[in-house]
């Protein structure tokens, strides 16, 4: 990921947050990704409902579109807090987003390079996501990790996460680290580089 390019998109994020009708002083559960079966969005819907008994005040911001919108509004209204349930449907750049969130989320039941986590380490969100290969490179121990399609799990860490902004802090820090350290444009230049100049040293 070009790191500075996001960043800089981090200047707009008051604008974004007024488009929205979302609380600044309430806690902001959100997810960036196409709505596939493959993201696993119903599972993070379904553990909306454990976490407003816990945390009331609490809202869930879905960025993205895709084949399963209409499924997952469903979801949300039968949860019974889809008012605090907000798509915003396709937007050109979800950059300016990103530092809204107090909590990212990323549900999938399967992957294969999933940017979008990376992108919200850029803005230093505490991560997390499923158990899965993809993630496992991605986040390692820069946030944390349940098994795909457990709601109560997703659940159950996210209200850890929303009642520590110590934890979230420390795994916010962590995740810009790793993201910068290990997924950087400038350093896979620089290492293919290094690559070329020895295979051209053979």
């Amino acid at each position: 990921v070009d790191i500075s390019a996001i960043e800089r998109e981090f200047t707009k994020t008051d604008a974004a947050m007024a488009e929205l009708p979302l609380s600044g002083n309430s806690p902001i559960i959100g997810s960036v990704g196409r709505f596939t079966e493959a993201k696993g969005y119903k599972y993070l819907i379904r553990s909306f409902s454990d976490i407003k008994r816990t945390y009331p005040d609490s809202q869930l911001l879905l960025i993205g579109d895709g084949e399963l919108m209409s499924d997952l509004r469903s979801e949300a209204k039968a949860t019974g807090y889809n008012e605090d349930i907000y798509f915003t449907g396709f937007l050109s750049t979800v950059f300016p987003y990103l530092p809204l969130f107090d909590i990212a989320v990323f549900p999938s039941l399967w992957e294969g390079f999933g940017l979008t986590p990376v992108e919200s380490m850029i803005a230093k969100r505490p991560i997390v996501a499923t158990n899965i290969p993809a993630f496992q490179e991605i986040v390692d121990d820069a946030g944390v990790l349940v098994e795909p399609a457990d709601k109560t799990a997703l659940a159950d860490e996210i209200k850890t996460l929303i009642c520590s902004s110590s934890r979230q802090l420390e795994l916010g820090q962590a995740g810009y680290e790793r993201a910068t350290e290990r997924f950087s444009i400038k350093r896979t230049v620089r290492s293919d580089v290094n690559l070329y100049q020895e295979l051209a040293n053979e």
